[in-house]
C-alpha cells in the first residue's frame, strides 16, 4: 500500500512539475553563495537551484563583462536569482582568471574555469538530488565575448552537453582592424597585447597579417559554421563600446553561414540593450524560448 501511495505522489509531483515548466511558475531557490570551484582565490560562483519537484534542471551559467580585465559574478546576481525561478533551471554566475597586460592568463585560462565550474555546479545539484543535464552560456560585453568562443571552441570538452549560447554586446572579431583603431576598448597597442594573451602568441599591428590564424582562434565571426550552438545575441548599432562594425561581420556570418540563431538589433541603445524597453523586452521572449527549446 505505501508503494502505491509512493506512486500516486510522484505521478502528482510530476505533473506539477511539468505545469511549472511550461507555464513559468515562480519557484523558491536554494542559494550556494562564494562557492569555490578550483584552488585559486578568483575561481569563485555563486549557485541557484530551484527547489520544485523537477529532478532534472538545465544549467545557464552567466560571464561577466569588464574588457577581460576586470569585473565580477555579482554583475550577474539579480538575474541568476531570478532566473533560475522565473525558469525553473539552474543559474551560476561565475568569477574567472582575468586578462592582464604581460600576465600569463590565456583564453584557454578561461575556458578551464568555465568548464571547472560547470563540474561544481552538477556536484552540488547532484548533492540536492538534482541531475544537471545541459548547459546554455550566456555573457555580457567582454563576457560575451569569452561566452561565444567557449562555445564554438569548446562544445565538444564542455562537461555538460552546450546547447545554446546567449551574447549581449560582445566583441566578436578580434581580427577586424577596425576594432583596434576605435579608441573605445583600448589604445590599439593594448588591444594587440590583450588579444596576444587571449590566443597565446604575440602579435603587434606590425604583425597582424602574420599571425591572423591564431587571431581567428578568439573571433566568433571567424568561428561560426553549421555544427555551432543555436546563437542568441544582441548589439546596438550606437554602442558607444564596441562598434556595430565589427558584430555586423559576426551577424552577417550567421546569416551566410551560422547555426540556428536569433539577433535583436537596436537604433536607440548604448552598450546592453537597457535603453531601449523593446528590444530588452524581445530580448527576454527570446532568451525564454531558448530556456524552453534547449534546455527542458
Amino acid at each position: 500500500m505505501a508503494a502505491f501511495f509512493q506512486k500516486i505522489l510522484s505521478f502528482f509531483m510530476s505533473i506539477l512539475a511539468f505545469f511549472v515548466s511550461l507555464f513559468g511558475i515562480s519557484v523558491d531557490t536554494i542559494a550556494y553563495k562564494d562557492v569555490a570551484y578550483g584552488d585559486d582565490p578568483i575561481q569563485t560562483m555563486d549557485l541557484y537551484v530551484p527547489d520544485s519537484y523537477d529532478k532534472e534542471l538545465g544549467l545557464v551559467l552567466m560571464v561577466h563583462g569588464g574588457t577581460w580585465q576586470r569585473g565580477d559574478k555579482s554583475a550577474f546576481a539579480n538575474e541568476a536569482k531570478n532566473d533560475s525561478a522565473k525558469y525553473n533551471v539552474a543559474c551560476a554566475t561565475i568569477n574567472y582568471h582575468l586578462i592582464s597586460y604581460g600576465g600569463t592568463v590565456s583564453m584557454q585560462d578561461i575556458y578551464d574555469d568555465i568548464s571547472l565550474s560547470i563540474k561544481k555546479c552538477v556536484e552540488i545539484a547532484a548533492a540536492q538530488g538534482v541531475t544537471l543535464n545541459k548547459v546554455m552560456v550566456r555573457g555580457f560585453s567582454a563576457g560575451a565575448h569569452i561566452a561565444l568562443c567557449y562555445a564554438y571552441n569548446q562544445k565538444d570538452v564542455c562537461p555538460l552537453p552546450l546547447v545554446a549560447v546567449y551574447a549581449v554586446s560582445p566583441i566578436a572579431d578580434m581580427t577586424d582592424l577596425d576594432l583596434y583603431y576605435a579608441d573605445t576598448l583600448a589604445w590599439p597597442e593594448n588591444l594587440c597585447k590583450l588579444g596576444s594573451m587571449m590566443c597565446g602568441h604575440t602579435y603587434t599591428l606590425d604583425t597582424f597579417e602574420e599571425n591572423i590564424e591564431y587571431i581567428k582562434t578568439i573571433s566568433p565571426a571567424q568561428l561560426v559554421n553549421r555544427d555551432c550552438v543555436p546563437t542568441l545575441t544582441f548589439h546596438s548599432t550606437k554602442d558607444p563600446i564596441v562598434p556595430y562594425s565589427n558584430v555586423e561581420r559576426f551577424f552577417n556570418a550567421l546569416e551566410d553561414h551560422g547555426p540556428a540563431h536569433d539577433i535583436v538589433i537596436s537604433e536607440s541603445a548604448g552598450h546592453g540593450p537597457g535603453q531601449d524597453p523593446a528590444a530588452s523586452a524581445k530580448l527576454e521572449e527570446l532568451y525564454g524560448e531558448y530556456i524552453k527549446e534547449y534546455l527542458k
